[in-house]
C-alpha cells in the first residue's frame, strides 16, 4: 500500500551531519500518510478531504473524474481508461490526513500540527 514518509529528512551537501533537525521535522518522524491514485493521464487532481473523513469519501468524485473506482495500486492490468481515455485522461490522488484512516496517528495530542 502506498505511504508517504513525512518525517524523512534528506541531507544535502550544505548541511552538516551533526546539525540538529528543525522541530517540525522531529515531530514528523515516523509519520506515514496513506494515499491512493486512480486513473491515468496528463491532468492531475489532488483531493483533500475534510475533518475526520478518509480518502474513501471521494468515491463518487473519483469515479466521475477517472471512470473507475479501482485504485492504481490494486490494478495489475493495463488501465482501460474508462470514459476519459479519448481526452487524455485524469489521474486523481486522494489521501488520509494525519491521524485519520490508514495514516499515522500521533501518540500524544500535542504532536498534532
Amino acid at each position: 500500500m502506498p505511504y508517504c514518509d513525512v518525517g524523512t529528512q534528506t541531507s544535502s551537501p550544505s548541511t552538516s551531519s551533526s546539525a540538529v533537525a528543525p522541530a517540525d521535522v522531529q515531530l514528523n518522524n515516523d509519520v506515514k500518510i496513506f494515499y491512493r491514485t486512480y486513473g491515468r493521464g496528463p491532468t492531475k487532481v489532488l483531493l483533500i478531504i475534510g475533518l475526520a473523513a478518509t480518502h474513501e469519501g471521494w468515491g463518487p468524485q473519483i469515479k466521475g473524474l477517472t471512470g473507475t473506482d479501482v485504485a492504481n495500486d490494486e490494478d495489475d492490468a493495463v488501465w482501460s481508461g474508462g470514459d476519459n481515455e479519448a481526452g487524455g485522461g485524469i489521474e486523481v490522488c486522494a489521501f488520509d490526513n494525519r491521524g485519520v484512516g490508514r495514516s499515522s496517528i500521533p501518540i500524544r495530542k500535542s504532536d498534532y500540527s
